[in-house]
């Protein structure tokens, strides 16, 4: 209830459970994921999270991925196909890239 006035919760939120007002930051429970860094019930995982299906919910990708990830870590930065140059930005990568022994891992700067 707000100021004494009931009010539905919003669609985000999962069906018959509580909210502390209209807001998809408001949910109890969210009816499909929860954005993590901003608190909200969404639909679908906003750019630059990944889906942590175990707790429905959308986690930050690495700090070295700039195109987006399929999970956590620099290791999962997705490919920029765009690009005709296998460069950092191709990888996905922020800063520089790092193919050892084929896998790829996005690092803020180069290893010495």
């Amino acid at each position: 209830a707000v100021q004494g006035v009931c009010r539905a919760c919003h669609a985000q939120c999962a069906p018959a459970t509580a909210c502390s007002g209209p807001a998809p930051t408001q949910c109890v429970q969210c009816a499909t994921f929860r954005d993590i860094a901003s608190g909200a019930c969404v639909s679908n995982c906003p750019s630059l999270t990944y889906l942590d299906a175990a707790a429905s919910a959308c986690r930050t990708c690495h700090v070295e991925c700039r195109t987006g990830c399929s999970g956590a870590g620099p290791t999962a930065c997705l490919r920029n196909t765009a690009l005709p140059v296998l460069n950092s930005t191709y990888f996905g990568c922020a800063h520089v890239v790092d193919i050892t022994g084929g896998v790829v891992t996005c690092l803020g700067e180069c290893a010495v």
